[in-house]
């Protein structure tokens, strides 16, 4: 549900097992500033920057284990409040949020030290992309617009068919259920 607190600041709460986890509307779920930025993913934007504007260094920069889990862990933060967002019917906020998870995901692709950290995020890119088509599409939708929620739809399509073909050693031979459900919204979308 999404609430007003005291000070008057929306927020998003989501009844768990054992209490109530709450989220922030905007910005990091958890209401920090890592370092002084809005986000880790900025944080190391700025420090991937500053290190290959320093021509000295020859060197790539490098996501470290520990790193990569603090990512990992934002990108958590940021899923639950999507999947909130998304039966909230906040698409826009959706958007938002899974975009920042896939340039979390494009961060630890090219700096991460090991393809395994890559692989840990990686699985779930799916997942993100499946759940921004919906949303942009949705957006489309509340306007009555279904040729641009169909190439909203069939970009997604083609881009999660473009993983699966990256990753193919990673993945089994059933088809991921992202791309399923995209497949079979595409078909009604396109009979409506």
């Amino acid at each position: 549900r999404q609430i007003r607190g005291k000070n008057g600041v929306e927020k998003i709460q989501i009844r768990i097992d054992m209490g109530i986890l709450q989220l922030e509307m905007a910005g990091r779920p958890d209401g920090q500033q890592p370092h002084g930025f809005a986000s880790l993913l900025e944080y190391y934007e700025e420090m991937i920057e500053a290190h290959e504007q320093d021509v000295e260094t020859g060197e790539p920069f490098l996501l470290e284990g520990e790193e990569c889990e603090a990512l990992f862990q934002e990108a958590w933060q940021y899923y639950q409040r999507y999947l909130s967002l998304f039966y909230l019917e906040d698409f826009a906020g959706v958007v938002r949020d899974t975009q920042h998870n896939l340039e979390i995901f494009d961060l630890v692709q090219s700096h991460a030290d090991s393809d395994e950290a890559k692989w840990y995020f990686e699985q779930y890119y799916p997942h993100a992309v499946m759940m921004r088509v919906r949303s942009r599409a949705m957006l489309h939708l509340e306007q009555e617009n279904y040729p641009a929620a169909l190439t909203e739809v069939e970009g997604g399509i083609d881009q999660i068919e473009r993983f699966v073909e990256e990753w193919e050693g990673e993945m089994g031979d059933e088809e991921l259920p992202e791309l399923s459900f995209l497949k079979d919204w595409y078909e009604e979308l396109e009979k409506e």
